[in-house]
């Protein structure tokens, strides 16, 4: 079967030119995976071609605002989430303006489709009482609670996203004076936060408790899930969510 220039250059782009020469991390790169997993999607659907017949010739300005009006009428999405979509697709047009100069005008007309406003979302937060509430549903009598109680400490401390919590090793957390903990983020952009003097008194029994202060140790993730794996952005969600739902019965005022 003959390989269309599209398949080609989305190929190229997604598995040598994102991590190869812009080194991107796997979270960004499956994130614009999953934009293009949706135009394959919009483009057999609503224009009738199978991922294997789409052309660049197809990949016009024109295409691609009909798949972002998809977005926001079929799909239901925010103007938030429909930004986010074009923005990779942007990208992706700037590559194949490299790649494919005979496309320059069409990339260029992709690019210079515009973002539209979107509304700032209305934080919720929790109060000190708020997130006591939750702390206290952890059972610290078992390995597994004293894991959870350390992980929602750190989290609500440090301010990390899940996934910096996912990806912490043993060498990431500095116990001595002062206490830290090293987060690396998107981009693979690394920071040093330093951590209260009551998460780290946590956190140096949550290590007498695994033996996680032998140098053989340091390059293990620093929370397991049941299986000695590295925990994931589901297992974290899974823990947030158990421990939300029971405060909740407690407290149901939380927001």
């Amino acid at each position: 079967m003959k390989t269309t220039d599209f398949a080609q250059c989305l190929a190229s782009y997604l598995t040598m030119y994102l991590p190869g020469q812009l080194g991107l991390s796997e979270n960004t790169i499956m994130a614009y995976r999953d934009t293009f997993k949706l135009v394959l999607l919009f483009a057999e659907t609503e224009y009738y071609l199978r991922p294997e017949k789409i052309t660049l010739a197809n990949f016009n300005a024109e295409f691609t605002a009909d798949f972002l009006r998809w977005l926001e009428q079929e799909r239901g999405c925010s103007a938030a989430t429909r930004n986010q979509r074009l923005a990779a697709l942007r990208a992706f047009a700037r590559y194949v303006r490299t790649q494919h100069p005979e496309y320059l005008f069409e990339s260029q007309k992709i690019m210079d489709l515009k973002a539209k406003k979107a509304p700032a979302p209305t934080i919720a937060y929790l109060s000190p009482d708020d997130v006591q509430s939750i702390f206290s549903q952890t059972d610290t009598s078992s390995k597994y609670g004293r894991r959870d109680m350390i992980l929602l400490s750190l989290m609500y401390d440090s301010g990390a996203r899940v996934q910096e919590i996912c990806d912490l090793r043993v060498r990431d957390v500095r116990l001595q004076k002062p206490p830290t903990v090293t987060l690396t983020g998107k981009g693979c952009k690394t920071r040093f936060v330093p951590i209260m003097a009551s998460t780290a008194s946590a956190l140096r029994v949550y290590f007498a408790d695994n033996n996680l202060s032998k140098p053989e140790k340091a390059g293990q993730p620093l929370f397991l899930n049941h299986q000695r794996g590295k925990l994931t952005r589901a297992g974290v969600t899974y823990i947030l969510k158990k421990y939300f739902d029971a405060a909740k019965k407690v407290n149901p005022s939380l927001p």
